[in-house]
């Protein structure tokens, strides 16, 4: 890299007294600082524990990124004010409670990045940054919005994730140019019921609040593509929620939920359902409509049988029924052809049928904690099983042919159904580098 002396110059007169020119050298060749000509653009200054910025800085005029993530911070110069170019300015992590400077001659910021400080409320000079389209805040201690957020009429992404929020901050409701919404890990009672406000949105994060309800005027948000309420006490959902025909991915873990309504059918675009840690009895029948499925997470709920529509799930290669109540898998699962995750621990399966061999994608299969009292041979012919766990059943005598899985990096089996044979087996499967794990 070619920098002109002056840049050069400038750099190590400003930091000589804070840096080695070693450091100095190396911050010049990290990725995120560029020059252009003899223009300094972007300028990387992370992980230097700096507790004060240097006033020089805003010497450097043409800068559009600063990058002051992972420092010590306590207060910013006001010769910031100079970078009237900078359109991106990072202060993830540092000691920040309060910016006593007014930097509201920013007036190109983009994008701001004030996570993982200390702030108790929005420093004032944020509200004059028209220009703001990204603003992460995320782990500070925020306990409210005041009006002036309207400014930002371009903000397009807002995340207030884990902060001190009691209630849902109405002035968000303005912000008709967001397409993403992040409030999550916060004190949430409820949502506002006007929130269709909020057009806009294709995702919507409100995990980790006290949500009972979810409002029906949600289902109004037709952009949506992405919603999570995993960790809050829903014990049902809104009829109105299944009109979201363009949702991609809903999560709904760790909630009170027992029966997913027919419903859910209607979300013809969903690839990833996640549906654990709730009370949920069955799995509706409408859910063989989701065609584009590749991902259904449905353990530790209280799950007794699999429906029969499950084979219609022909893109499906994730599914995890561990920790339920099954005590047989319906045959409609082993025409689950693009299946490569089948998780089904911690159950009271007493059987495996011999159909299993017509799963040729499968890669990772968990039967520990069952009540199986054998495996069948067909198994054999999941020629690309990386894992087979079947610890803690009821096999008196492991089979020898289902130790020659060309692929097997994890084994899982119980010590008491091995004999002499297999375990001269099981030393030259560890000798490939496979892992033996015993019960």
């Amino acid at each position: 890299m070619i920098i002109d002396s002056q840049n050069r110059k400038n750099l190590d007169t400003i930091f000589k007294d804070r840096l080695s020119k070693d450091k100095i050298n190396e911050i010049i060749n990290r990725y995120n600082t560029e020059f252009i000509g003899d223009r300094l653009i972007k300028l990387d200054l992370k992980y230097l524990e700096l507790r004060r910025l240097p006033k020089e800085i805003g010497d450097f005029k043409s800068l559009r990124r600063l990058d002051l993530r992972y420092n010590k911070l306590e207060n910013l110069p006001s010769e910031l004010n100079n970078l009237t170019n900078l359109r991106r300015l990072d202060l993830r992590n540092n000691n920040l409670e309060y910016i006593d400077t007014d930097l509201s001659g920013l007036i190109n910021i983009r994008r701001l990045d004030l996570r993982e400080n200390g702030f108790h409320k929005f420093p004032e000079f944020i509200f004059s940054f028209l220009s703001l389209r990204e603003l992460e805040i995320n782990s500070n201690h925020i306990i409210d919005f005041p009006k002036e957020i309207i400014n930002w009429k371009k903000l397009r992404i807002l995340d207030i994730r884990n902060n001190d929020l009691i209630s849902f901050p109405k002035n968000i409701l303005n912000l008709k140019s967001l397409r993403i919404l992040d409030i999550g890990n916060n004190h949430l009672k409820e949502i506002p019921k006007d929130v269709d406000s909020l057009h806009n949105l294709f995702f919507l994060n409100c995990q980790k609040n006290r949500l009972e309800i979810i409002p029906p005027s949600i289902g109004n948000i037709l952009k949506l593509q992405r919603l999570d309420f995993r960790s809050n006490k829903l014990k049902s959902l809104p009829s109105e929620l299944f009109k979201l025909r363009n949702l991609v991915k809903f999560d709904l873990i760790s909630n009170k939920l027992e029966k997913i309504s027919e419903n859910i059918g209607k979300l013809s675009k969903l690839r990833d359902l996640r549906l654990y840690d709730n009370k949920i009895s069955e799995l509706p029948e409408s859910i063989g409509k989701l065609r584009f499925l590749w991902r259904l997470q449905a353990h530790h709920n209280q799950i007794r049988e699999i429906p029969k529509n499950i084979k219609d799930l022909i893109n499906l290669k994730e599914f995890d029924l561990s920790n339920n109540q099954l005590n047989s898998i319906s045959e409609e699962v082993w025409k689950l052809n693009s299946l490569e995750y089948l998780y089904l621990q911690n159950n009271e399966i007493r059987e495996i049928s011999d159909d299993i061999g017509q799963l040729n994608n499968l890669q990772v299969l968990n039967l520990r904690n069952n009540k199986l009292g054998s495996l069948p041979l067909n198994i054999m012919k999941c020629k690309k099983l990386r894992m087979l766990d079947v610890r803690n059943n009821e096999i008196d005598k492991f089979p020898e042919i289902l130790l020659n899985f060309p692929n097997l990096q994890l084994l899982g089996i119980d010590e008491r159904s091995i004999s002499d044979k297999i375990k001269i087996m099981l030393n030259e499967l560890q000798k490939r580098g496979c892992l033996i794990l015993y019960s």
